[in-house]
């Protein structure tokens, strides 16, 4: 009897581009998974890649049926408990290996599966002072504290600088 063993399917969490998410898109974040995505698609299209590549949507991601009248009814927060309550089961349900978050701060630190983080700074971490005085002290405290949750329950990380990479092994600890 012959093995079929399929390709591993990774997902990439390409919420980011879509007009509207977290403003990133049209700026840094929104480019990097542009071109991001467009080069894992055609390395993945190529013979014996080994690999597919999925874009994950907004429409696949969102909240949907009993979630989305939960998540209708909250006052306040309704981000992040979409991100860390709801994303995780809808991850699960669709069929990765493998999701690559395109930022640290779209991540979910309670997926079921594996994931890979990209951070591309940790600005807010090192110039507190400059995010927390538009927000209430609580916001910012949870806000970061979910981010790091999430770079640290990661099976890998990414960055875009060496001054990137140095902030993470000082301010997290993360080798």
């Amino acid at each position: 009897m012959e093995s079929h063993l399929s390709q591993p399917r990774v997902g990439v969490d390409a919420r980011g581009l879509e007009p509207g998410f977290k403003a990133h898109f049209g700026r840094g974040t929104g480019r990097y998974g542009t071109e991001l995505i467009k080069h894992l698609l055609e390395l993945s299209g190529e013979p014996n890649s080994g690999v597919t590549i999925t874009p994950l949507r907004g429409a696949e991601l969102r909240v949907q049926g009993v979630q989305k009248l939960v998540h209708s009814f909250l006052p306040c927060g309704k981000q992040t408990v979409e991100t860390q309550l709801f994303l995780p089961r809808r991850l699960a349900g669709l069929g990765c290996d493998l999701v690559h978050f395109l930022a640290h701060g779209d991540a979910t630190a309670r997926a079921k599966i594996p994931y890979v983080v990209t951070v591309l700074d940790l600005i807010p971490l090192k110039f507190p002072e400059l995010y927390a005085a538009t927000k209430s002290n609580w916001r910012f405290h949870l806000a970061r504290r979910l981010e790091l949750d999430a770079i640290r329950a990661a099976r890998g990380i990414l960055t875009i600088s060496e001054a990137s990479k140095r902030d993470i092994v000082e301010l997290l600890g993360v080798s």
